[in-house]
């Protein structure tokens, strides 16, 4: 039903990811 529910939390780790690696 919430499609963009998995993209959005794939956005989010991937922000998460930059920040850390940062």
């Amino acid at each position: 039903i919430n499609k963009y529910g998995m993209t959005i939390d794939m956005i989010s780790f991937d922000l998460v990811k930059s920040v850390l690696h940062y």
